[in-house]
């Protein structure tokens, strides 16, 4: 759920900006040149910056657009690794290996799945394990991690059962049962495999989390405010603490409009979590209503410690909104506190930086082109 810092769930609102950030961007300045002075290439360039800043603040932090966060379309996205299987140099018949799982953090009694395609000249290769051993990592001498008692052994297939999804394709996928004694930390999947005259180790990494402090209650409502909307999804808090709860709102055509996201203390009386679609977004991406939330995640944020959160189980909803108006909506930009905080920093350090260069004029034969 990786993103830009948010210190909480920023205000959804229809805001007009106030006379000193009016306009949503500067006139462009035209490129320097030498007859310019200090002073001009000075604010020329502060001009540029607020410019950018405008444009990267023009929606709240904790409701984006979707379509472009391709790696955050999914719920716990983990890169695919891509690697030769060949585990020395010169040995290598060109096979092609792609790991995928679907998370990292895993809670007590929560399925993971891992697969494995190889490749060779462009075309899925029989894939034979020899080794498939999950292996909690415990603390060594010194603090340094080294590996536990075998805790088991998940099976590689490509039979179209469950969790593999296609008999036959070339992937091979095993359902991964993390050990349930309680503890938490490392555990690798250690994998020994050959295809096309090649043989290897895999890796899959997982960390054993606390179990879930909270659930989704499935549950929904939605409603108009301020030019945008707000969804409210049930929870159910067992832990008091500081959570991190993603959303994502797809419109009636399927396309993805809004990642919305919550992150702020819950208590234990808490009973629901606020995840806004800015009206703006929804207008600038062309949703068409009604709209559709999916794939909500949640986790307690456990700063400092390790492992740092506890997720939720998911809800995968849908949950389908009221069917509002587009008119309904604002087209106005963002302007919350954290935005008109940085940009009236960014007016003092204008103020203040001309006011030195008034100071300290450069004299004329130093001047720069």
């Amino acid at each position: 759920m990786p993103e830009e810092p948010n210190p909480g769930p920023a205000p959804v609102g229809n805001p007009v900006l106030p006379p000193a950030h009016a306009a949503s961007a500067p006139p462009a300045t035209p490129a320097s040149s030498a007859g310019e002075t200090e002073e001009e290439r000075f604010l020329a360039r502060m001009a540029e910056t607020k410019t950018a800043l405008l444009d990267k603040m023009r929606y709240p932090l904790d409701s984006r657009p979707l379509a472009p966060k391709t790696d955050m379309l999914l719920p716990h996205h983990v890169e695919p690794t891509m690697r030769g299987l060949a585990a020395e140099p010169g040995k290598s018949h060109g096979v092609l290996i792609t790991q995928n799982q679907d998370r990292v953090w895993v809670s007590p009694g929560q399925p993971a799945v891992a697969s494995i395609t190889a490749m060779q000249n462009g075309q899925p290769v029989a894939l034979s394990v020899q080794r498939s051993d999950l292996v909690p990592q415990i603390d060594g001498p010194g603090n340094h991690p080294t590996a536990g008692p075998v805790a088991g052994h998940p099976t590689f297939h490509d039979d179209g059962v469950a969790p593999d999804t296609l008999a036959g394709d070339g992937t091979w996928t095993a359902a991964v049962t993390l050990p349930s004694n309680g503890a938490t930390g490392a555990v690798v999947l250690q994998v020994d495999c050959q295809a096309g005259g090649e043989q290897g180790t895999l890796l899959f990494n997982f960390i054993a989390t606390a179990p879930a402090p909270a659930v989704f209650t499935q549950s929904a409502r939605d409603a108009l405010e301020n030019g945008s909307i707000a969804i409210y999804v049930g929870v159910q808090v067992q832990v008091p603490g500081t959570y991190e709860i993603v959303g994502r709102l797809y419109d009636s055509t399927g396309a993805p409009v809004v990642y919305m996201r919550f992150l702020g203390p819950l208590t234990t009386s808490s009973t629901e979590v606020r995840l806004p679609a800015f009206g703006k977004v929804i207008l600038d991406e062309g949703g068409v209503p009604p709209f559709v939330l999916r794939d909500v995640e949640g986790a307690e944020m456990l700063l400092g410690q390790y492992p740092d959160r506890a997720p939720m189980a998911d809800w995968p909803g849908p949950y389908t909104t009221a069917s509002y108006a587009l008119n309904q909506l604002s087209d106005a930009d963002y302007n919350g506190p954290d935005k008109q905080q940085k940009m009236t920093a960014l007016d003092k350090a204008t103020e203040d930086g001309l006011a030195n260069i008034r100071a300290n004029p450069t004299p004329p034969s130093a001047s720069a082109p």
